[in-house]
């Protein structure tokens, strides 16, 4: 740290969590402590925290979850216990707001090889029908139906849409 330019010793943790300038009443080791814990949720629950406004009185934070790897995805009520628990000993008398935004999963999260081929056999769609509805490669489309090739975000959500498509114009 560069305390000759005038820089205090939570200026790397502010510079890194820039929305923890607005807890300017925190110590430096109170700040290393929230870090932590903020750090901790964010590896291991994917949930990330802001900082929105901070008065004498009262803290406003808003409190997100993003797809866990671990599956395990809360409800508002438990994101807003989670803020509690990480900031109410460093908060003091101030009242805490938390905003929470739940994980919602995307429908095509779903698609993987064998979903493919049920819809296929759904539809009675064969890989060249495919081929021609979606003006993808045969080689493509192999791959993904038969495992071979990994979906990624946007072809699942272009292999959901497109049968969900066909399932609307069923009638």
């Amino acid at each position: 740290m560069d305390f000759e330019r005038g820089e205090s010793p939570c200026y790397f943790i502010f510079h890194k969590y820039r929305c923890m300038k607005k807890l300017d009443f925190l110590t430096p080791l109170q700040l290393e402590e929230l870090t932590a814990i903020i750090d901790l949720n964010s590896r291991y629950e994917n949930i990330s925290f802001s900082v929105k406004t901070a008065t004498d009185t009262e803290v406003t934070v808003n409190v997100t979850q993003n797809k866990s790897f671990q599956e395990n995805h809360f409800d508002g009520k438990r994101l807003r216990e989670i803020a509690h628990e990480t900031f109410d000993k460093f908060i003091g008398e101030r009242k805490l707001h938390v905003m929470a935004n739940v994980y919602v999963p995307c429908p095509a999260d779903v698609v993987d090889d064998a979903w493919l081929r049920n819809m296929q056999l759904k539809f009675s769609i064969k890989n060249k029908d495919l081929t021609e509805a979606l003006g993808i490669d045969k080689t493509n489309i192999s791959g993904w139906t038969g495992g071979l090739r990994p979906l990624s975000a946007p072809v699942r959500a272009m292999f959901y849409y497109y049968f969900l498509y066909l399932e609307g114009s069923r009638g």
